[in-house]
């Protein structure tokens, strides 16, 4: 990433945590039931606390979500959105934020995304970025190789 961008640590305050609620059954062969229920209780614990955003699929995943919310206690906290994905795995296909070192100010990065090499199916989870960008309103940018300024692929 360029010199002139800062990440926080993991630690740091921040105001949300974007997940992807699990529709994609051969991620959890037998268990994706068991696995929504576990996602609910992530943002049951994390709502209190911080904004939880959530990508879901389908208006129909989306209901899903809202109805095992509700069955564990959750009624405020979160935001749903409807974006297309193939993988609930967010943590290298969403973008990382960061701050501007000259003013702070809050920008995506971009990483490229090839589902770790093994997934056929990624395609959309490589165009969440601009989305997660749109939905914020904060600028994304692409990172890249300091040597040659090919795309930086976090974990492929």
């Amino acid at each position: 990433m360029n010199q002139e961008f800062k990440m926080p640590a993991e630690w740091e305050l921040h105001e949300a945590t974007w997940l992807a609620w699990p529709h994609e059954e051969s991620d959890f062969p037998l268990r994706l039931d068991a696995v929504r229920w576990v996602f609910a209780e992530l943002v049951r614990v994390l709502a209190p606390d911080e904004r939880v955003e959530i990508l879901c699929a389908t208006e129909e995943i989306a209901q899903d979500a809202r109805l095992r919310l509700d069955r564990s206690g959750v009624s405020e906290g979160f935001r749903i959105h409807i974006a297309d994905y193939d993988r609930s795995w967010t943590r290298d296909s969403l973008p990382t934020l960061a701050r501007r070192v000259a003013d702070g100010a809050p920008v995506w990065v971009k990483w490229a995304f090839n589902a770790w090499a093994k997934y056929d199916n990624y395609h959309a989870d490589a165009c969440l970025p601009e989305r997660v960008a749109a939905e914020t309103a904060i600028p994304c940018v692409k990172a890249v190789r300091p040597d040659n300024g090919a795309p930086f692929t976090i974990e492929g």
